[in-house]
């Protein structure tokens, strides 16, 4: 009797044992779940027995098929011992080992009571989420702790593969089919029950095409140079601003500001030390949504991404954790630039007298621009184009998007 799983030797099928892949195969034998199945090999040798001698078979129930054409049945418990060499069995990884080497096939002959056993090992790795979807750069992998930040710090797109049983996990290693488009790398494992997780930091290279919404890139778990599991991966980016854009018209209330490259609106290019005073600025607070390059909302994974405009001037807004930033928008009646301090070290009076100053109505005027938009350092497309300002006195405003 000879029992042979996946070519591996007399010498080797009790002590190292055989390993196969864990299939799903709930959705029928697809192609991955024959991809995970194992040739076996029974014989009964001289093949030529009579016919009333049987081979009888001992093997987990779901574990062992027998193929017949083109489909897969369960194999029976008892063959005849001069057909059962042509017959083609495969082993299906249908549960996942506790342990090394806790399955067996056993082929016993039914007469002179001769057998042979077969052992083997079936390694299962589940990841906690399929697709992973990651974004580009060091700041937008799957480790990115959640924004705002929590204390500690919570890690809501944490990727963790589970190796089963935990002796093979050794033998399991992790990496990318396309790593042009993503990597992966293991952060730490740690043995849980009869498992081991494993926190594996995936990192976008470059964005998904808008037309594999699904992801083109995997992780993949390999057992040796056997793969046994896998997880799509969605690289995503911010790329446009999403249309219809929010518009606004009703009465506003005109404040005087003082502003700088740090404050929300931002003035940018001013000498050193100074400060810019807006006298009657009337405006509204637009919430804008960004989309990703699939024309969805922009994934929370970019949430506190810096927004800028007009190739990298920061208007110091980021982006929240459903998509949005905030877009202050008005008219300025009036622009004094003045120095922030003095003398040096003492806050300028001339600012308190001019924020003190009465607003005026507002200047009636309209204009219309576009202004390139950036997230993360990713130009949008379109980005704010043709948006047109009209303020009509005393204190009207109104904002359209002419190609909305």
């Amino acid at each position: 009797m000879d029992v042979e799983i996946d070519c591996v030797g007399e010498d080797k099928e009790e002590t190292e044992g055989a390993f196969v892949g864990y299939a799903e195969c709930a959705n029928g034998f697809d192609p991955a779940c024959l991809a995970a199945m194992k040739p076996v090999r029974i014989r009964c040798l001289p093949a030529n027995r009579p016919d009333d001698e049987k081979i009888d078979l001992a093997f987990p129930p779901g574990h062992l098929l027998e193929k017949v054409g083109t489909t897969y049945q369960a194999a029976q418990s008892s063959y005849k011992a001069n057909e059962i060499g042509g017959k083609s069995f495969w082993l299906h990884g249908h549960a996942a080992s506790g342990a090394l080497r806790d399955y067996a096939i056993k082929a016993e002959h039914s007469v002179n009571g001769c057998e042979d056993v077969a052992k083997y090992t079936v390694a299962k790795v589940e990841f906690n989420m399929n697709p992973v979807v990651i974004g580009v750069g060091e700041n937008r992998t799957s480790e990115t702790p959640a924004y705002p930040e929590t204390n500690p710090a919570t890690h809501p797109y944490r990727v963790m593969a589970t190796i089963t049983p935990k002796d093979v996990a050794g033998s399991v290693t992790f990496g990318t089919d396309i790593p042009e488009r993503a990597t992966v790398s293991e952060v730490s494992r740690s043995d849980a029950g009869g498992s081991q997780n494993v926190i594996l930091k995936a990192s976008g290279a470059s964005m998904t095409p808008a037309s594999a919404p699904g992801g083109d890139a995997r992780i993949i778990a390999r057992f040796g140079s056997v793969e046994i599991a896998s997880a799509q991966v969605i690289v995503i980016i911010p790329a446009a601003i999403h249309r219809p854009c929010p518009q606004y018209e009703g009465v506003v209330e005109g404040i005087n500001l003082v502003t700088d490259s740090t404050t929300s609106p931002s003035t940018h290019g001013l000498p050193p030390g100074y400060v810019r005073v807006l006298l009657g600025y009337y405006h509204t607070v637009l919430t804008i949504t960004v989309d990703d390059q699939f024309g969805n909302v922009l994934h929370p994974i970019y949430a506190g991404a810096q927004v800028t405009e007009s190739g990298g001037l920061p208007i110091n807004q980021v982006i929240s954790p459903s998509g949005t930033y905030s877009d202050p928008v008005g008219v300025i009646n009036t622009i004094i630039d003045v120095i922030a301090e003095n003398p040096p070290g003492t806050p300028n009076p001339v600012i308190a007298t001019l924020l003190s100053m009465p607003i005026d109505p507002v200047v009636s005027a309209s204009l219309s621009g576009s202004i390139t938009i950036e997230v993360d350092g990713h130009t949008l497309g379109p980005g704010i184009e043709n948006r047109k300002i009209t303020a009509t006195a005393p204190n009207q405003l109104m904002i359209e998007w002419l190609a909305n």
